[in-house]
C-alpha cells in the first residue's frame, strides 16, 4: 500500500475519532515546523484590533494555479510523501469545489485510481486541520458544511 494512502487513512481515522496530534508532533509526515507555528488550538481567538500573528500567516504561499498545484501533488512518486504539495493545493485553489474537481480528476494525489463522491468529506477532513483550516479551500468547505 502506498505511504500516502496509509497517511491519509490514519489521519482520517484520527479526524473521525476526534483525536489530533499534539502541537509540535509530526502527523503523516508533516514537517514539525509547520505544526509548531499553528499556535495553541485551545486558545480563544482575540477580538483586539491588533491581534498577534494568525494561523493564516503559517500557510505556504504559492504562485501555482489550482490545476498546477494538484498536478504537482499527483506527480510525486507513489512511494514518496506529498504532503507539502497537497497542502500547497489548498492555498492555490480558491474553493472547495475547485479542489474537489481537481483531486477527482487526478486521484493519484492520494495514491488511488478514483475518488467516489461519498468519500469526499473524508478527504477534506484529512487535509483541513491546524493552520490549513485558514486556507481558501478549507474555509469554503467549512462555510458549506462539508467540514
Amino acid at each position: 500500500m502506498h505511504k500516502r494512502v496509509l497517511a491519509a487513512i490514519l489521519l482520517a481515522m484520527l479526524t473521525i475519532t476526534g483525536c489530533s496530534p499534539e502541537a509540535g508532533a509530526e502527523a503523516s509526515g508533516e514537517p514539525t515546523s509547520l505544526s509548531s507555528t499553528s499556535g495553541d488550538s485551545n486558545s480563544t481567538p482575540s477580538s483586539e484590533s491588533n491581534p498577534g500573528p494568525t494561523q493564516e500567516s503559517a500557510l505556504p504561499t504559492t504562485d501555482l494555479t489550482c490545476e498546477q498545484a494538484i498536478a504537482a501533488a499527483a506527480a510525486v512518486a507513489p512511494d514518496a510523501v506529498n504532503n507539502d504539495e497537497v497542502f500547497e493545493s489548498l492555498v492555490a485553489c480558491s474553493t472547495a469545489a475547485e479542489w474537489i474537481a481537481g483531486i477527482q480528476g487526478s486521484p493519484a494525489v492520494f495514491g488511488v485510481t478514483s475518488i467516489p463522491d461519498a468519500d469526499l468529506p473524508i478527504y477534506l477532513q484529512t487535509v483541513c486541520y491546524d493552520q490549513y483550516l485558514q486556507s481558501p479551500v478549507c474555509m469554503d468547505a467549512k462555510a458549506q458544511g462539508l467540514l
